[in-house]
């Protein structure tokens, strides 16, 4: 697509400090980003220990797996995982290429970010200054360089976008099959891309010809995958996707879904919300829907995305609404192009509101991320170096090879002591999700020891506002630590304490909630 003339807004071109900036600032934005990252770079969330454990199990041959030679689906991202593993394979250390190679593959998708706002937006000026925005996303800079797959998730997201709008089908549907590997939500795109590539071709035929070969690229991708998938662990569905939602169409779950996305979304991106909302409805309104059928892979995906964790009654948090985020962004700065075009009046200030802009929209975002998320991050990072590693650390150098611990998060504690762990949560220990889905709290689990029949520990790690809170003739506390911060809706203190079971013989039973209520009443 041809770029417009920069006069469009403004008389930008005849300013040279915009000129310059627009033409070398890319590599400055991605150097401020660098830096703003390094600030939190010790952050490391426990989800990542549980991609290294899978990793490190993957490189020694004990399987897909957190303990060896138990096949799991406890990761959302194969691909992530291989990935690391293969830095791992490289002799690299592993925690540290996942982090480095993070923050690389953030920086890149900010250079996609700005390939696309030009192929959206035409306009190089505006569309440097949402790449900038966008750079200093608070939801962005939080999960860079922190070892997850979210990076890669926007890097693929910006990808299959642009390629679809350049009606380049084939290379969007290798990304979005990419994207399917690191996020299973990707798999909607999918159909989304197959949706756009009729609607936006001409001749029919060719549409058809199109979606087969989209489609034999997302088999040949994500097929393998699958047969693997389901032949391990016997499902297509990654365990923390059915760990974190209900589908259980409670309109109480619903609505704190709802509550979730929109607080997490404007918290960023409340403005450019605003603006493409009313884009859409403006277009919808004057029946012009060609520009809408132009742009349908975005905007339907921006739309259903929501309504898809609404269904599901997804546990949102903020890296997850970075699959819509990016491109809440970019067209946000496209709907603020097309408002200050259609109204004359403005049009001295065209420039001067642009600029006004996108600096609230940076202060917002630094605003949040100072104030809030960083000294969240910091005492997060300083409570795994200062409480979880020393619990993991006095396990792996008091207890032997096997040794089965309980823990509430297994990740860093997996990851360090290199013992087997059995999560509460499900995400590596199947079976737990019964009990979750049976109504069963954290705290019912711990305190009614429901755990043991399922997991046959020897080691029970606790986590409670109150330090040795499970204190009893069954479990003898040895180690407590604190934990300040561990979540930015959970400012309190936390206390890990480490116990030991005393021996004795627990029948495994297949529990449902009559059996948990006799196990409980021994």
């Amino acid at each position: 697509m041809a770029v417009q003339s920069e006069s469009s807004i403004g008389i930008w071109g005849e300013i040279p400090f915009l000129r310059k900036a627009v033409k070398y600032g890319l590599g400055l934005i991605v150097l401020i980003f660098y830096a703003t990252v390094l600030l939190h770079f010790p952050y490391t969330p426990d989800d990542t220990f549980i991609y290294l454990q899978f990793a490190k199990n993957v490189l020694r041959g004990g399987g897909f797996a957190f303990n060896a030679q138990e096949p799991t689906y406890g990761v959302t991202s194969p691909l992530w995982t291989f990935i690391i593993a293969a830095g791992g394979g490289l002799r690299l250390d592993p925690y540290f290429a996942a982090k480095i190679l993070d923050l690389v593959i953030a920086s890149v998708a900010l250079i996609v970010f700005y390939l696309l706002a030009i192929e959206i937006i035409r306009e190089r000026l505006v569309a440097f200054l949402a790449t900038f925005v966008f750079s200093g996303n608070v939801w962005f800079i939080r999960w860079a360089a922190t070892g997850m797959e979210t990076s890669l998730s926007v890097l693929l997201l910006l990808l299959t976008v642009l390629y679809c709008l350049r009606n380049e089908y084939l290379l969007a549907a290798v990304a979005c099959s990419c994207l399917t590997l690191v996020r299973p939500e990707a798999a909607l795109l999918f159909i989304l891309l197959l949706a756009d590539a009729f609607l936006n071709t001409i001749e029919k035929r060719h549409a058809g010809k199109l979606a087969i070969g989209c489609t034999l690229i997302f088999l040949v991708i994500v097929g393998p995958w699958m047969v693997f998938a389901e032949k391990e662990f016997g499902t297509l569905v990654p365990n923390a996707v059915t760990a974190k939602s209900g589908f259980g169409f409670s309109l109480v779950d619903i609505a704190a879904t709802a509550g979730d996305i929109m607080k997490t979304a404007a918290t960023s991106n409340a403005l450019e919300l605003v603006l493409v909302l009313g884009f859409v409805s403006w277009r919808i309104k004057r029946r012009e829907y060609s520009e809408l059928i132009n742009h349908f892979l975005p905007l339907a995906w921006m739309f259903l995305l929501p309504l898809v964790y609404l269904g599901a009654e997804v546990d949102v948090v903020s890296r997850y609404l970075l699959l819509l985020l990016p491109l809440v962004c970019v067209y946000g700065y496209f709907s603020l192009k097309n408002l200050l075009e259609r109204f004359r009046a403005v049009s001295p200030y065209r420039l001067s509101v642009v600029l006004v802009v996108t600096t609230l929209l940076l202060i917002q975002n630094q605003y949040v991320y100072q104030k809030h998320v960083k000294s969240h991050m910091d005492r997060f990072a300083e409570g795994v170096e200062e409480c979880l590693r020393p619990i993991a650390e006095w396990v792996r150098d008091n207890t032997p090879p096997g040794t089965v611990i309980v823990s509430p998060d297994v990740g860093a504690i997996g990851y360090w002591s290199d013992r087997k762990l059995c999560d509460l949560a499900g995400l590596i220990t199947p079976e737990m999700k019964r009990l979750r889905r049976q109504g069963l709290t954290y705290d019912d689990i711990m305190t009614k020891h429901l755990f043991i029949p399922i997991c046959y520990p020897e080691y029970v790690i606790d986590r409670a506002v109150v330090p040795e809170r499970l204190a009893d003739e069954q479990l003898t506390p040895l180690y407590t630590r604190r934990f300040y911060g561990l979540g930015l809706a959970k400012p309190e203190v936390q206390f890990y304490t480490l116990y030991r079971l005393v021996p004795g013989v627990y029948p495994k039973t297949e529990l449902t909630l009559a059996g948990a209520k006799l196990w409980t009443e021994k």
